[in-house]
């Protein structure tokens, strides 16, 4: 077994590793070590070039070629056929590396340019891999970060700011996905969701690395954009922010007169919002469920860290164009029309009066709600 953590804690970090006098290696690892992640059993070789070195990779969970350029801060070159990231090893004894820190100044990350054809954290398969990063100072920016499957595609840029003194991470994120239910069974979560497309992008920033969000820090602004699928019935806490948006709580907790729109899953033809995050606490003014049974009406808070919410919903049953085209049938098409325009200009009157509205609070496991008293809301309304 090889402890690299521990060597390089020992030799001052990546910088100082690339020094080091080896022209070649041939190495048989039985475990290593690495980013306080244990990789299996892989075959190392290093043949020197004119100004590089040469490396060739093969083992249990990663196989492939990269080449190390060791001027300045170093360049690392990988093209990988498969690369897996075990499960990080929260026991692994990282102290050492971060003395180690403290007494010969931060290591410095190398440029890095990479591809991986098959790439996999843990058990989930998340497909091709792009990274392209280069040092600018105490930061690292992040120039293109890109995953791609048949489910989807995430890009993401952005800079790990002072990234071992005080680090912090921002980023530009776009996600594109062909098929939520797919999408949502890859990254490992309860499918929740059957088909359907959306795109989300926007800006966030945390403290600490790009690879874990701290929710108490995040912040920023996103838009999000759902089309054409239908939310699964889930059991509480297993759906967590699923729960909300297909507001299955509501049935559960109140005897409503569409009780059916929900309970055996809502199908939906569009969801559309914009949210703002502060320090963990997501926030929406108006984000719109339009479904062929009803419309919805988001506003309010969810807090992601503690996993609490605090919504008002309006729930709208599609009633105005169904006697819509009841008129049409029964007193001709143009009496259908104007009824239907009159709807529209007086902003559906119909619906408004068969509106409901709930108060949504508590945590995502176990929801209150509580229907609101529209002749109290309406008299407190300005």
């Amino acid at each position: 077994s090889l402890d690299a953590d521990g060597w390089f804690a020992l030799i001052g970090g990546a910088g100082a590793a690339a020094g080091l006098p080896i022209s070649a290696g041939d190495l048989r690892i039985g475990e290593l070590e690495w980013f306080g992640r244990r990789f299996g059993a892989m075959a190392l070789t290093a043949t020197p070039q004119p100004g590089l070195l040469q490396l060739s990779v093969k083992g249990r969970d990663i196989e492939g070629a990269a080449s190390w350029r060791g001027q300045g801060r170093g360049r690392l070159t990988a093209r990988l056929r498969r690369l897996v990231l075990p499960p990080r090893d929260d026991a692994a004894p990282v102290a050492a590396q971060t003395a180690a820190a403290a007494d010969t100044g931060p290591p410095e990350l190398p440029a890095l340019d990479v591809v991986v054809d098959e790439f996999q954290v843990v058990e989930r398969a998340l497909g091709k891999l792009e990274l392209q990063a280069t040092p600018q100072g105490r930061d690292w920016r992040i120039e293109k970060l890109r995953l791609a499957n048949p489910d989807g595609t995430l890009n993401i840029d952005g800079v790990w700011q002072s990234w071992l003194s005080r680090p912090a991470t921002q980023v530009n994120v776009r996600l594109d996905v062909s098929d939520v239910g797919k999408m949502l069974t890859r990254l490992g979560y309860p499918e929740g969701v059957r088909r359907g497309t959306a795109k989300l992008e926007g800006s966030l920033t945390w403290n600490g690395s790009p690879q874990q969000i701290d929710y108490p820090s995040l912040s920023g602004n996103f838009v999000i954009d759902v089309a054409k699928g239908q939310f699964i019935k889930l059991e509480p806490g297993i759906g967590k922010l699923l729960g909300i948006l297909s507001l299955q709580s509501l049935p559960r907790r109140i005897s409503l007169d569409f009780r059916d729109i929900f309970s055996e899953g809502l199908a939906f033809d569009e969801i559309v919002g914009a949210v703002k995050v502060v320090k963990g606490v997501a926030s929406t003014d108006n984000l719109r469920i339009t479904s062929p049974a009803a419309r919805i009406v988001m506003h309010g808070s969810v807090d992601l860290a503690r996993e609490t919410q605090l919504l008002r919903v309006k729930v709208s049953p599609q009633l105005s164009d169904t006697l819509s085209v009841a008129g049409a049938l029964l007193g001709g098409p143009v009496a259908g029309v104007a009824t239907f325009l009159a709807q529209r200009l007086l902003k559906d009157p119909l619906n408004q009066i068969a509106a409901y509205e709930y108060d949504i609070s508590g945590s995502w496991s176990d929801p209150q709600v509580v229907k609101v008293d529209r002749a109290a809301a309406e008299a407190a309304t300005p």
